[in-house]
């Protein structure tokens, strides 16, 4: 009977040292995998925030060339009314000087 409890004493010890190598190295995994998706989620907030300002940059460029675009518009009618007035005016006082 001694035997036997050697036997299955050193069999329990076996498979507890396996069980303990075998959490090392999960746990080894684990440290791994989060350092991995740590890097990649900086990473990615890099290129997010990379991304974000040239988008601000382009919303912003657009929205000083739609602005000049309007006030070029506004300008040209308000020069084609100028024009249109002052042929006006001059007919009314062709017509009324004959």
């Amino acid at each position: 009977m001694p035997e036997q409890n050697e036997y299955f004493d050193k069999f329990l010890e076996s498979r507890f040292q396996h069980i303990d190598e075998t959490s090392l190295r999960i746990e080894k995994m684990i440290s791994e995998i989060k350092t991995e998706v740590k890097e990649e989620n900086e990473t990615t907030r890099r290129e997010v925030k990379a991304e974000n300002k040239a988008t601000r940059w382009w919303t912003m460029g657009t929205a000083i060339t739609v602005l000049l675009g309007l006030a070029a518009i506004l300008l040209t009618f308000v020069q084609i009314q100028n024009s249109w007035m002052q042929q006006v005016i001059s007919f009314v006082g062709k017509a009324i000087v004959k």
